[in-house]
């Protein structure tokens, strides 16, 4: 057994090749153990916010992230004690070895394994930050965060990729740095449409048309709730729970209308009435659809307020309401007061015998002959 044990393969007796497996395999099991302790040590830099609270984001960012980086590292450090085996030594292309690619890949996977570690941090400390702003209704903050979070990933993606270049495959990058003028301008000339959404993402940061959460219409034809403002893009979530993707470009360079910021919520609606109803009972009908509707405190009850018979018709004749609320009424709530008034309207008419029109069967008015006279007869 020792004999076997002792036999080389590949440069390394086998005992070497099973320990260094083994390692592997040991870290393999070991490292979402190490990893959850090794984060809760960091996590308790942030003593005021509990574990638990954020369990989910911090296993996606954090521990997730590190239990790959110390798999890796294990692995690639153990793999290095070995003798490197001559039937590999061969080079690629020029003076390029197989070795030192190797050498080079190795590298460049664990300087990407910290960067995604160092992006995951970024990431939940900005959702950490984003719910505390949530919770305090400080939704510039929200925003705030969000963007620099997009902006600080990167940053890390670009000082990630000198440093492989640099360190993994010796690639000298002062000419790179020097060259990166022109290189900027030509992708500037090549990306032109995500130059300009990134320029739009400040312009959205620093003017604030709108916030995070606000309800707003873009060219009239898409409408719903910001969900997330990114460098590139801006989510929608429409009425209908589906997210629309909208290049910040098209949100900024179009009709922007942002409903959240209205002062007052406007109700407006037509009733059509038969035109048999007397000008009495018309006007009697007005006075009394405003007097409903003055009568709720939840109405402004202000020069706003319009109740008219506006428009005497062939089939009907169409009264015109309009009043307003203020924004502190809930949504659901404003539509239970419509609900209520339509229902005061239904009662009122039916008290004062006033009808509406049918507007699939028209109203049609027969106009008696009048009566003849001595003169008629005469001229027949």
């Amino acid at each position: 057994m020792n004999q076997f044990l002792q036999h080389i393969f590949l440069d390394n007796t086998i005992l070497q090749w099973i320990t260094t497996a083994g390692i592997i395999v040991l870290a393999f099991i070991i490292k979402r153990y190490l990893s959850e302790y090794v984060a809760k040590i960091i996590l308790k830099l942030f003593k005021k916010y509990e574990y638990n609270v954020y369990r989910m984001p911090f296993l996606k960012n954090i521990v997730q992230p590190l239990e790959n980086l110390i798999f890796w590292l294990v692995t690639f450090v153990t793999l290095d004690k070995l003798k490197y085996p001559q039937v590999l030594a061969f080079n690629m292309y020029k003076k390029l070895s197989f070795h030192e690619l190797l050498i080079g890949i190795s590298s460049a996977w664990i300087i990407i394994c910290i960067f995604r570690l160092l992006i995951g941090v970024a990431y939940f400390i900005s959702y950490v930050i984003m719910q505390r702003s949530v919770e305090q209704k400080n939704r510039s903050a929200t925003q705030a965060v969000s963007l620099l979070a997009d902006l600080v990933r990167v940053v890390l993606i670009v000082i990630a990729l000198f440093i492989i270049l640099k360190f993994s495959f010796n690639y000298d990058i002062s000419s790179l740095i020097t060259g990166l003028g022109l290189v900027t301008a030509a992708l500037a000339l090549a990306a032109k449409e995500s130059v300009e959404n990134l320029i739009c993402s400040f312009i959205i940061f620093f003017d604030k048309p709108f916030m995070v959460g606000d309800f707003v219409k873009v060219n009239k034809d898409v409408s719903g709730n910001i969900e997330k403002i990114g460098l590139r893009s801006t989510r929608i979530r429409t009425p209908n729970k589906t997210l629309i993707t909208m290049a910040n470009k098209m949100v900024i360079g179009g009709v922007l209308e942002n409903v959240s910021d209205q002062t007052r919520r406007r109700f407006t609606q037509v009733l059509e009435m038969s035109i048999r109803t007397s000008e009495e009972k018309m006007r009697a009908f007005v006075d009394a659809i405003r007097s409903i509707i003055a009568s709720h405190q939840d109405v402004i009850n202000d020069e706003s307020l319009s109740v008219y018979f506006t428009e005497a018709g062939v089939n009907a004749n169409k009264i015109s309401i309009e009043y307003f609320t203020w924004m502190n009424i809930s949504f659901p709530a404003f539509r239970k007061l419509n609900e209520d008034i339509n229902l005061e309207i239904l009662q009122k008419a039916a008290e004062m015998d006033v009808h509406f029109a049918n507007p699939n069967k028209p109203t049609v008015v027969l106009h008696p002959e009048p009566p003849r006279t001595a003169c008629d007869d005469q001229l027949l």
